[in-house]
């Protein structure tokens, strides 16, 4: 049974990390370079209301539990804290959390894909989701 060296298992590890971090700004490039340039679509002006007509945590929890939950909690909340201190929440602001976790579960299903199968698998599937 052969075995590899512990070298060579470091450099396709590294080779690995760098083909990641490759394939996840190509990810964040596509995400970031137009975020702010196309109009808000409806469940986004939805969600921005609901974001800027919420002061406090309670007033966000009551909004949108009151509206059927159109997004998840956690959307909304991750969105008003993009928002908060802004006098107008931005196309920018609002898509930012979103943004931020495809960006993530790009990584996450890597990190997956290398460990149920392996490195090359995770890396072809991040990419096919980018």
């Amino acid at each position: 049974m052969a075995t590899r060296s512990p070298t060579k298992r470091s450099s396709e590890r590294t080779a690995w990390l760098v083909a990641l971090a490759l394939l996840l700004a190509i990810a964040a490039w596509w995400r970031f370079e137009t975020l702010d340039r196309r109009p808000l679509w409806l469940d986004e002006q939805s969600t921005a209301r609901v974001v800027a007509g919420s002061p406090d945590l309670v007033a966000l929890w009551n909004t949108g539990s009151a509206d059927g939950y159109l997004h998840p909690p956690l959307a909304y909340l991750g969105q008003w804290l993009a928002t908060r201190g802004a006098p107008e929440p931005t196309p920018f602001r609002l898509r930012l959390p979103a943004a931020v976790a495809g960006l993530l579960s790009l990584a996450l299903l890597a990190a997956l894909g290398a460990l149920v199968f392996d490195r090359a698998t995770g890396l072809v599937a991040a990419g096919l989701m980018a």
